[in-house]
């Protein structure tokens, strides 16, 4: 009887362990690397999409993209910070692949990048004061 018990014990703390290890594997990276919407207030983190006029207060080192632009009529002033990827060969330090129109993007360094600034099919937008280097195919 004794002995069941025990084996009983063993068995519920095994299952104790494998729940633990997958509550903490769930919830534990569930919070990194979640991309969200950023802009109008609300500060920008690397791979977050820029839905509003922002400023950054930091410099951003990123795995994947920098920023993604998420609206058309936005400005990303870099506030002379710097966006640095980590030479991801599909990665852009700013991606507009979806084509918004009337982008700004200002007083920024991008670098270690496939594509420091990736604009496809824009109109009316602008890039100035960027100093893009070190990126594996373009600025």
């Amino acid at each position: 009887m004794a002995e069941n018990r025990k084996k009983i014990r063993i068995i519920n703390i095994k299952n104790l362990i494998i729940t633990s290890c997958f509550v903490v594997a769930i919830f534990g990276f569930a919070s990194h690397a979640q991309a969200a919407n950023c802009g109008g207030g609300v500060a920008c983190a690397c791979g977050d999409t820029v839905t509003a006029s922002t400023t950054l207060s930091s410099d951003l080192t990123c795995t994947g993209h920098g920023l993604v632009v998420g609206a058309n009529n936005i400005t990303i002033d870099g506030a002379g910070y710097t966006i640095t990827g980590d030479g991801g060969a599909a990665d852009h330090g700013i991606n507009n692949v979806s084509g918004y129109d009337n982008i700004n993007v200002e007083n920024l360094s991008v670098t270690g990048f496939n594509k420091g600034i990736y604009f496809n099919n824009v109109t009316n937008s602008t890039i100035q004061n960027v100093t893009a280097n070190s990126n594996l195919d373009s600025g």
